[in-house]
């Protein structure tokens, strides 16, 4: 056999390749061909490769290692050969997987003889796409597909949105809520702004405008006259022309654009139309996200004058060794478009998104995702549910987590990102707190809409988020820094949009209460034994929270008159000693209790290790949950809220003491001394 592949790698033109001796070895088309030889279910080693870091002679090795997953650590890594992953879980949608058909792809993994290649690891396995294997006398259908170097395939993206408007429930039942009489557009035929009717088909354009670039002049900007006046749209940012283009390549006729569509100088028109840009973006038929550059002159790849990047291949006499290029929730994540707030709610409330970036476009709906490279669909075959299957919900922004998909995740996603004005926090979120499963007041969830909950015990609930503990930081695959955790200004100190920063909460499942709760179910109605309660001002009036809900007819939004919350609940009285933790319950030596505080900023970090000598320190926290939550008898989740008082009657959160996975014993619970009190929380 090695004589036979000794010369198979060669390209097209009959020029040798440099081949280490194991790849002249290796014979990839019986490796993809022999159907009869079963591929074992966590995959099969078929070359070591080494690290990354060293210096690579061969074609092949330096092909697989350029596709290898971006790992914190330099792996020895090697190329695995796959038809399916194997999974263990017993869930419903996982078990029918295993009825797809199979067809054999590569993926290049870090060597470990201990790892169990299966479902667990499966964001490492198409991290950076997977490779196939298309020989040239290939029959049938490959569901990974060459991209055209130069050009977007329109054709493709017309009948994939087509499709999915004719054959995807969930993407043609968004219900129409715009409330504005009028919207601005470009005609992109004529090459003008014009007023229409909301219910006027366009697509609409999101991006990062960045600074701009030496060929923007003051004729790229709207004047005072606007829209009256038609100006020309030739010295526009690249990518509103690109964008343009897009809408006349696809047979449309009008697109949105922020820059253009919202006049500058229009007082109450500007603001109305700032306040309702959410629904601007959900009304649209699509969404062309430009996932390309930093600024509005970076322009759409394949559209214009803005190259491709190479689909990765390789050449062989007898075929060719192909990526599908990473998957769109790869590039979402280390693209500049995902690190600004506002861009966040533009995609995630669209019916449907055009993702355009360096290597193809992707369509992603609420439903799937399909691309030109892999446009089938995603229950196709393992390798189209592998790179297809994200949907426009929080799990496409932010999916190495174990939150549950919902209004969690999409805080989580959201929360990673960056605002010029940190004051735009609630703003820019406003479109995904309108369609809340949940009642929220400053962003705090408190119950399911139709809950049986008290909203008490809610709203204690919603004040459960913290940092991302370090435990569900992914291990192995480079993550985003965090940036440092600072406080805005002119927010409550209880509420996350206090705090720069992601927001997490663990994902417990229906199986739990918690769990029940954050997926907004509405048959959760447990009582804590915390006896919590909460006022809220409106108007200038203390009115208690389960009035103001009732009350609340037209809007999940609680009104915030005030960022003030008035709280009667129970006060434990800890110590700290000589500043390090665990806190422990302040006159209660005999008690095995010990709480680990997660704070919300840095700074309180360095302020707690930094205490010297042989002194205590004494802190007071609000109990926030005290209650059996499918646990053993005996046991109980116990979660507190650690306070700094900044006047008479008046504290700030610092953060939480303890996690909600953590089990306490019952009856050391009850011992704890408690000091009812009511006083506000700022």
């Amino acid at each position: 056999m090695g004589s036979r592949w000794t010369n198979s790698f060669e390209s097209s033109n009959a020029t040798k390749q440099a081949l280490c001796l194991c790849c002249k070895k290796l014979g990839i088309r019986p490796t993809f061909l022999a159907e009869d030889e079963a591929v074992p279910a966590t995959g099969k080693p078929i070359i070591s490769l080494g690290k990354r870091s060293q210096r690579v002679n061969c074609d092949m090795c330096r092909f697989f290692l350029n596709l290898s997953p971006n790992y914190v650590r330099n792996y020895k890594q090697h190329v695995r050969l796959f038809d399916h992953i194997r999974h263990s879980s017993l869930h419903p949608n996982l078990l029918a997987l295993m009825e797809l058909p199979r067809t054999r792809f590569l993926s290049v993994l870090r060597e470990n003889s201990t790892l169990q290649y299966d479902y667990s690891v499966k964001d490492e396995i198409v991290q950076s796409g997977v490779i196939i294997y298309l020989p040239t006398d290939l029959r049938a259908p490959s569901p990974v597909h060459l991209i055209n170097a130069t050009t977007v395939d329109f054709g493709l993206l017309s009948s994939l949105i087509e499709h999915c408007q004719s054959s995807h429930s969930l993407c043609t039942k968004v219900e129409v809520r715009c409330s504005l009489p009028y919207i601005y557009l470009i005609n992109c035929v004529e090459e003008r702004v014009v007023r229409e009717h909301p219910n006027q088909k366009y697509l609409a354009l999101s991006y990062v405008w960045g600074q701009p670039n030496s060929q923007e002049s003051s004729q790229s900007i709207v004047g005072e006259t606007w829209p009256e006046d038609s100006f020309s749209f030739s010295k526009a940012p690249l990518t509103i022309q690109d964008a343009m283009h897009v809408v006349r390549s696809l047979g449309r006729n009008y697109l949105w654009v922020d820059r253009y569509c919202i006049n500058q100088n229009g007082g109450l028109e500007k603001k109305a139309m700032l306040q309702n840009m959410d629904q601007i973006y959900e009304n649209a038929e699509a969404t062309i996200v430009a996932m390309y550059g930093e600024n509005g002159g970076a322009g759409l790849p394949g559209v214009s004058c803005v190259a491709r990047r190479p689909q990765p291949c390789l050449q062989t006499s007898r075929g060719s060794l192909v990526s599908s290029c990473p998957p769109i929730s790869t590039l979402i994540q280390t693209s500049k478009w995902a690190t600004r707030g506002w861009t966040y709610q533009e995609a995630r409330l669209s019916k449907r998104c055009l993702f355009f970036t360096e290597h193809q476009v992707y369509v992603v709906c609420q439903e799937t995702t399909r691309s030109e490279a892999v446009p089938s669909d995603s229950r196709s075959c393992w390798i189209s549910t592998l790179l297809n299957s994200s949907r426009l919900d929080g799990g496409l922004f932010w999916p190495q987590t174990s939150i549950a998909n919902g209004f969690c995740r999409d805080r989580l996603a959201f929360s990673q990102r960056t605002l010029s004005y940190e004051s735009d926090i609630l703003d820019a979120f406003r479109g995904i707190l309108n369609r809340s499963p949940f009642f929220t007041f400053w962003g705090v969830p408190i119950t399911s809409l139709k809950a049986a909950m008290d909203p008490h015990t809610g709203l204690a609930l919603g004040l459960l988020w913290t940092r991302t503990p370090s435990w569900a930081i992914p291990r192995h695959l480079v993550s985003c820094k965090e940036p440092p955790r600072i406080r805005r200004v002119k927010f409550p100190t209880w509420s996350w949009t206090s705090v720069t920063g992601e927001i997490f909460n663990e994902g417990y499942g229906p199986q739990s209460v918690y769990g029940a709760y954050l997926e907004a179910d509405d048959c959760v109605s447990n009582r804590s034994d915390a006896y919590i309660r909460f006022w809220i001002y409106v108007g200038g009036k203390q009115i208690p929270l389960d009035e103001v809900i009732q009350q609340q007819q037209h809007s999940p939004i609680l009104p915030e008159d005030s960022p003030f919350l008035l709280v009667q609940g129970d006060l434990v009285q800890l110590v700290l000693t000589n500043g390090k933790q665990p806190y422990r319950v302040w006159g209660c030596e005999h008690l095995s209790l010990e709480f680990w505080a997660v704070f919300d900023l840095d700074q309180d970090i360095t302020a707690d290790s930094t205490q010297d000598g042989d002194q205590s320190f004494l802190a007071d926290a609000l109990i926030l949950v005290d209650w059996n939550d499918s646990q053993k008898k005996g046991k109980k989740r116990f979660v507190l809220m650690l306070l700094k008082w900044i006047g008479d009657g008046r504290a700030e959160r610092r953060g939480l003491l303890s996690e909600y996975r953590k089990e306490y014993n019952a009856e050391e619970l009850r011992r704890i001394p408690r000091t009812r009190t009511t006083f506000i929380l700022q």
